[in-house]
């Protein structure tokens, strides 16, 4: 699903549109993950990824381009 989302959005979205993906990766195993986040990083547009695992943010930390936020608190 996530090769699909890539591609609508290259498709349909302006250049300059961010793209938003709320826990795309939490069905990876560990190499899908590390995989689809080096293809995320050569996106030329913003990437919000949004998730509830500590290995996308751990793998990402410190990358040149990357902003890691933790957001904490809440739940329902």
């Amino acid at each position: 699903y996530l090769a699909l989302r890539l591609a609508m959005c290259r498709r349909l979205l302006p250049p300059d549109a961010p793209m938003v993906l709320d826990d795309a990766l939490v069905n990876f195993d560990p190499a899908r993950t590390r995989a689809a986040l080096r293809v995320l990083r050569e996106e030329p547009r913003q990437i919000l990824l949004f998730t509830c695992q500590e290995r996308e943010g751990n793998y990402l930390e410190g990358r040149p381009g990357v902003t890691r936020t933790a957001l904490r608190g809440g739940g329902a």
